[in-house]
């Protein structure tokens, strides 16, 4: 049986569901979902225009690696592999997130009291089984590929075989998305705080890693993160990922991803992925990056 704090977390994150996606529009927002004019245009730059330590970083490690970095405000990504495929085990989980909130919207409804919860355990808490469901329940590869033609997204090639961990994408697609996300080209206003909302509350303790390493534990006031990881094991090695979003409150927001395939270890990649974070935050947060 569900622990207490379990079903209090489910019935409020159900009950936030239900205001933010049957909301009424205010009239400044009349259209609440973005139509598919792919507003947010992003001129491409090397990531060591922004970090060249990040970039000599980078040229040291093992198996391989891509990182995006978006910056809506400045209109510009920096990539480095930026247009390599990489398997994302699952940082997967968020395409089907997104996939989900839009096609509630679409149809006009809250989410189920299942759908609900299976979201908040996918992202939360990463469970598979939940993944599984709702990646059956959104029409898999196929209505995930809708969604992301929908708002301009290429570069992210969900499994057609049905295996939702070994979807790929590109450092430079999954970058672009979650910026649309920041943005609001990406889901409803509705949608939008529901999905920041979930990546900036993950609660297994194994998946507090990653794109926001270095960032002070005590965030400042105004400031907001989110993230999703993922790792597996495959025969040529650690798939070891991890995308997320930092809002600071003195500087523009950005989105970050850091993608590596075929790495030693889990420790390996995971050690790859926080140095190239650290640095990272260090360029674009204006917040104390702790060593």
């Amino acid at each position: 049986m569900p622990s207490l704090p379990r079903l209090l977390a489910v019935a409020a994150l159900i009950a936030t569901f239900t205001c933010l996606l049957l909301a009424p529009v205010a009239p400044a927002q009349a259209d609440p979902l973005p139509n598919p004019r792919h507003a947010l245009r992003l001129r491409d730059a090397p990531l060591a225009t922004l970090s060249p330590a990040a970039a000599d970083y980078l040229a040291t490690r093992a198996g391989l690696i891509g990182v995006g970095v978006a910056v809506p405000d400045r209109a510009v990504i920096f990539t480095t592999a930026g247009n390599t495929s990489f398997y994302l085990a699952s940082v997967a989980k968020t395409p089907i997130m997104l996939t989900l909130l839009r096609q509630v919207a679409d149809e006009g409804r809250a989410l189920s009291d299942a759908e609900a919860e299976d979201l908040w355990a996918m992202i939360s808490l990463s469970d598979n089984d939940a993944a599984d469901r709702l990646w059956n329940s959104t029409g898999g590869a196929d209505g995930i590929s809708a969604y992301l033609r929908s708002v301009g997204v290429t570069g992210i090639e969900p499994d057609a075989e049905g295996y939702w961990g070994a979807s790929t994408a590109t450092p430079r697609a999954l970058a672009l998305l979650l910026a649309k996300l920041i943005e609001g080209d990406a889901l409803s206003i509705n949608g939008q705080i529901a999905a920041l909302t979930l990546m900036g509350n993950i609660e297994a303790l194994d998946q507090r890693w990653g794109v926001t390493a270095g960032l002070p534990h005590e965030l400042p006031d105004g400031a907001r993160i989110g993230l999703k990881d993922g790792w597996y094991w495959a025969d040529e090695g650690w798939w070891v990922n991890s995308v997320g979003y930092i809002a600071p409150p003195d500087a523009a927001p950005y989105t970050l991803v850091i993608l590596t395939n075929d790495q030693p270890s889990f420790e390996y990649g995971v050690e790859t992925v926080e140095t190239v974070a650290r640095l990272i935050n260090l360029e674009l947060s204006g917040l104390p990056i702790d060593p």
